[in-house]
């Protein structure tokens, strides 16, 4: 397991995002669209002035929880860094075993260990935005081999947890507790 790890997820690491291909950043824009568009009309976001005490720190947070964590296990550790090279059946269930597993780990957070995000972790409309997203990583993953894709961190977790202000309604708990977390 430690042989994976050091020859899957560190190697993915060394990659730099800035010489990914950029044929890794085709599925970026067709998701920043739809996630906009599904976003909007569900109300899950909105344009506005975020009012957070601690809003400065957000966007540190955010990068190293959920992005980078999240990324480095869903798509570090669940698809090889050389599934690229193996047959497109198999590239398809790495990605779909990823999506899956990103997905899922959203409502299983928000019924155990973060119920404060319930609201909006159990939102058929946000979940299915975390589908496209966890597609969209996992397809830039695959054609860059690099496990902080650049999509998953600008936009989609801080509209996750509210850095976009019309998330303030169904988040305000959950970044009211990630302020906490922080103040404490």
């Amino acid at each position: 397991m430690l042989a994976y790890l050091k020859n899957n997820l560190l190697q993915g690491f060394k990659v730099s995002p800035f010489r990914a291909p950029l044929k890794s950043l085709i599925p970026v824009p067709v998701y920043l669209c739809a996630s906009l568009a599904i976003g909007f009309h569900a109300g899950l976001f909105s344009v506005g002035v975020l009012d957070y005490p601690m809003s400065i720190v957000l966007p540190f947070s955010l990068f190293v929880f959920p992005s980078l964590l999240e990324e480095a296990f869903f798509r570090g550790v669940l698809i090889p860094n050389n599934a690229a090279a193996q047959s497109k059946s198999r590239i398809v269930a790495y990605i779909v075993l990823s999506t899956a597993a990103f997905v899922l780990w959203h409502p299983a957070n928000a019924l155990t260990i973060n119920t404060a995000a319930a609201a909006l972790f159990l939102n058929p409309a946000f979940l299915l935005i975390v589908t496209l997203l966890g597609i969209t990583c996992s397809v830039s993953y695959v054609l860059s081999t690099f496990a902080l894709d650049a999509d998953h961190y600008p936009l989609a977790d801080r509209s996750r947890l509210g850095h976009l202000p019309g998330r303030q309604k169904q988040t305000h708990g959950t970044v009211r507790a990630l302020i906490d977390v922080i103040d404490s």
